[in-house]
């Protein structure tokens, strides 16, 4: 908060604009930006690594990132990629039955 105050002071900003600006900055916290093989740019948990999966799921609202460990499916976290935040990419005849661990 100190870092706030100064930063109303010195910039002239209203602080409602730099609380509104830090509130949606805190969305990105523990994220990394990520492009996917077909060259999607998003976001995802910092947990998420190369060879990870994007899945969307029947009546969802945001893509997952999940991990194949053998024969299950681990939940990384929910993710944003631009262009397939509100069902655009969804087919449901490529869905398949997944075991989450």
């Amino acid at each position: 908060m100190l870092a706030t105050g100064v930063a109303v002071v010195t910039s002239g900003m209203p602080v409602k604009e730099i609380m509104s600006f830090r509130s949606k900055m805190t969305v990105a916290t523990q994220r990394r930006m990520i492009k996917t093989k077909k060259g999607l740019i998003g976001l995802a948990p910092k947990l998420a690594r190369k060879g990870d999966f994007i899945c969307l799921f029947k009546g969802g609202m945001v893509p997952f990132v999940m991990r194949k460990v053998k024969s299950r499916w681990v939940l990384i976290g929910d993710s944003y990629l631009h262009g397939i935040m509100h069902g655009e990419a969804f087919e449901e005849t490529k869905c398949e039955t997944m075991w989450i661990q």
